[in-house]
């Protein structure tokens, strides 16, 4: 069937999607390694920031595999993989909330392009919605705990430019997909007409 061939090819393609992200994933996890002997200062814990860094690098392993997974299951994978990104980057902006600066929060910028490329609008949505209250608790935490004076238009600001960097990112790849379905390449249209009865 022609809607199956159409869901069949869509999981293909973000199967595709997640395994390249899972070889630059190891960009991350080398940076998180590097990063948690160079922050200055330093980690309110090093042992669990280092633990998210190794968690990271053990989830990724199956991922850059994910081409080899059944169609069922890609969504299912994709979801955890994205879900495990956001709680990773969630766990070392908290560990690192002891920074007068709080540069960590731009970690987010990267799991908002990941999430939009991955899921289109869907991510989008998604991840600003777990997004929002999240960093809302740590600024909450930085002023409560580690005495920091909470300035509205900051957070406003780093909310506000995360929060789009998700929005462009979802409005780019929804477009490419839409595009992608008015406009099937060759290779696909030839694909449907080798393969009629499905």
């Amino acid at each position: 069937m022609a809607g199956e061939a159409g869901a069949d090819t869509s999981a293909a393609l973000r199967a595709e999607t997640l395994q390249r992200i899972a070889l630059l994933r190891w960009g991350a996890v080398i940076l998180s390694l590097v990063m948690v002997r160079m922050q200055s200062p330093a980690p309110v814990s090093t042992t669990a920031t280092l633990a998210l860094g190794v968690a990271m690098a053990a989830y990724n392993v199956p991922l850059l595999f994910s081409r080899r997974l059944p169609a069922r299951y890609v969504n299912a994978v994709a979801i955890a993989s994205v879900a495990a990104d956001f709680l990773v980057c969630t766990g070392w902006v908290l560990l690192t909330a002891n920074d007068e600066f709080a540069t960590t929060y731009v970690v987010y910028m990267v799991v908002a392009l990941e999430t939009s490329v991955v899921f289109q609008w869907k991510g989008t949505r998604a991840f600003i919605a777990a997004f929002v209250p999240a960093f809302a608790v740590i600024w909450y935490l930085r002023s409560s705990v580690f005495h920091f004076d909470y300035v509205a238009g900051s957070h406003l600001f780093r909310t506000g430019i995360v929060a789009l960097m998700a929005v462009l990112t979802g409005s780019i790849t929804s477009a490419s997909e839409a595009r992608r379905h008015l406009f099937p390449s060759p290779a696909m249209t030839s694909s449907a007409a080798a393969n009629p009865l499905r």
